[in-house]
């Protein structure tokens, strides 16, 4: 069996990326989009809810222009796997990705650009509109982003539901005779 061992990037813990192509289980399932059976495991299932509505081909050239931005493949996979929007072609082109990449670089610095990356991988949808914005603003972005990322789902949902039931409760108590 073919393995490639994905290095300690980020603070990660190195763990096999096996092709999708020895993976049947999800590629049997894409018979019609041989590409993404090209594609690390990582990228593949991270994309599977939505990648039968886009061309094969768009999302290998995402998959592409996003892997040239990370230090790593499996930085690269990490940040697909955060946020799997950046290899979306209803989100994103190889060309704003490498724009926004590019733009990242001039305003932020490379070092930087990585931390915020790492943080934040839907900044890559971004494009040059983030030449007008400063370095501190958008690192802090970054982090807001990434906590926010962190609070699971289920208490964003629970969350959003006591705030709607909160309104109600107010606006049914101030109507009336």
């Amino acid at each position: 069996m073919y393995t490639i061992f994905a290095a300690l990037a980020l603070g990660l813990t190195a763990r096999p990326i096996v092709p999708l192509a020895l993976t049947p289980s999800i590629c049997a399932a894409r018979v019609h989009h041989p590409i993404l059976c090209r594609l690390p495991a990582g990228v593949a299932e991270a994309t599977s809810k939505w990648s039968d509505k886009y061309k094969a081909s768009e999302i290998d050239a995402l998959w592409k222009a996003v892997r040239k931005c990370y230090p790593t493949e499996a930085a690269a996979v990490q940040a697909v796997q955060q946020n799997a929007n950046v290899v979306c072609p209803l989100f994103a082109t190889p060309a704003l990705i490498q724009k926004t990449y590019s733009t990242l670089i001039e305003v932020v610095g490379k070092e930087d650009t990585i931390e915020v990356l790492r943080l934040n991988p839907s900044v890559l949808t971004c494009g040059e509109q983030l030449r007008g914005t400063g370095s501190d603003e958008i690192l802090k972005a970054a982090k807001v982003r990434r906590a926010l990322d962190a609070i699971p789902s289920e208490a964003v949902s629970v969350g959003t539901a006591l705030v709607v039931a909160a309104i109600a409760y107010r606006l049914s108590a101030g109507v009336g005779p």
